[in-house]
């Protein structure tokens, strides 16, 4: 099966969203900040090379998932971030985690999801 999946990360109160569409097998990850002129920022996760029928499919698109979000609620910080910005960066990524994995719609994917929390 051939997949696509937009996910907005939620940052600075922003509400993260998640809209898959069949077109590719990716996920795009990307920071929506427009409302408050900050430069969107994307990044995207190709999953075609696994099987999410395995734990070990579904285990790896997880760790890409997280990094993809990580790097992406990251930008606009520089160095050592304030408690108020990691908070922010925080539910950034996991926002952007969680809508990835339900937009997936895989039952050993949200497994995984679910076992690295």
């Amino acid at each position: 099966m051939i997949r696509y999946l937009m996910i907005t990360a939620a940052t600075l109160g922003l509400i993260a969203a998640a809209a898959p569409t069949l077109a590719a097998s990716e996920v795009v990850v990307h920071e929506h900040a427009a409302a408050h002129g900050i430069k969107m920022m994307s990044k995207s996760v190709r999953y075609q090379d696994l099987d999410l029928s395995t734990a070990q499919g579904a285990d790896t698109l997880v760790s890409r998932i997280r990094s993809a979000s990580k790097t992406v609620c990251q930008h606009g910080y520089k160095g050592k971030m304030s408690l108020h910005e990691r908070k922010d960066y925080d539910r950034c990524v996991g926002e952007a985690m969680q809508e990835a994995v339900q937009g997936v719609n895989s039952p050993k994917v949200s497994a995984a999801y679910q076992a690295s929390n």
